[in-house]
């Protein structure tokens, strides 16, 4: 009888069963304001980079509050001004100079809008004609009113609280200005991770509120592909054992990954436990949702 020392060895086990593909990462992209959608094309099923313009929502209505908050801080230093310098008569003149000045420009404006009113009526001259001359009214009669406030601010009387009074209506309208660039530069949703966009639940055109999903990105690079298998064998697999994957759309190839996660809780009715396989998808071979 010959004898020979006794060895410890790994018994090797296949085990198998269908799986799903999930991403390793994804992301859910929302809207950062309220707003009509000016811009976003459709994005399902195509690749974005990370940083990449995906959408812009509408800002006309911010740029409006704006162009109103330039003009009451423009008001509020002109008023400044006024009360830290002594009016003299070569200023006063100036003055009511700018005054007639945007009088006649509003009359000459107005004339302008009447004459062609009339032309774009009997179809003598197109739409966009007569909507610059209405521009140019309106911007006309901006510049009659700041006149009058800046002839007004010169005439009225100042006391010890006036300066003060300016200096905070300044601060007021440079903190409201800046508050409304900082709503506008929200208007631009871009892709945080590089990826497929998986799901897209708004187009151009729609409204967007806050925090509401425009679309899903979905990194493809590695992705995990889950499996349930019977809880009698699962005991005999560990995280880091290796797998292997065969995709159903890719007849005959094979593709190698670890077992990353193993359920702690099985299917009781089935008696099945999930595991998942993390595997590299550089080249996209494997699509999601896939079996």
């Amino acid at each position: 009888m010959r004898t020979t020392q006794a060895e410890t060895k790994t018994i090797s086990a296949e085990i198998s069963a269908v799986g799903t593909i999930s991403p390793l990462r994804q992301a859910v992209v929302s809207a950062n304001m309220n707003g009509q959608i000016k811009e976003m094309r459709l994005l399902k099923d195509t690749l974005v980079r990370q940083g990449e313009l995906i959408a812009r929502i509408d800002t006309r209505d911010l740029q409006a509050q704006r162009a109103e908050a330039v003009a009451v801080l423009s008001e509020a230093k002109l008023n400044l001004q006024s009360l830290t310098k002594s009016a003299i008569p070569a200023a006063e003149a100036q003055n009511q100079k700018d005054l007639a000045d945007a009088n006649a420009a509003v009359t000459n404006a107005r004339a302008l809008v009447e004459r062609r009113k009339i032309l774009y009526e009997k179809g003598g001259i197109a739409l966009k004609d007569l909507q610059d001359a209405q521009l140019v009214l309106t911007n006309a009669e901006d510049g009659l009113r700041l006149a009058q406030r800046s002839t007004n601010l010169r005439n009225s009387a100042t006391n010890p609280l006036d300066t003060a009074t300016a200096n905070s209506k300044i601060q007021q309208a440079e903190q409201r200005i800046k508050t409304l660039d900082a709503q506008t530069s929200l208007a631009e949703v871009r892709a945080p991770l590089t990826g497929f966009v998986i799901e897209q639940t708004q187009f151009s055109g729609e409204y967007a509120t806050s925090g509401g999903k425009l679309l899903t990105i979905a990194d493809t690079g590695e992705i995990i592909v889950k499996a349930n298998f019977a809880d009698t064998v699962v005991p005999d697999v560990k995280v880091g054992d290796s797998a292997a994957v065969f995709p159903a759309d890719l007849a005959g190839e094979q593709m190698s990954g670890k077992v990353s996660q193993i359920s702690r809780s099985s299917d009781v009715q089935n008696r099945a436990v999930e595991i998942w396989v993390r595997l590299l998808n550089d080249a996209g071979r494997l699509r999601l949702n896939r079996a």
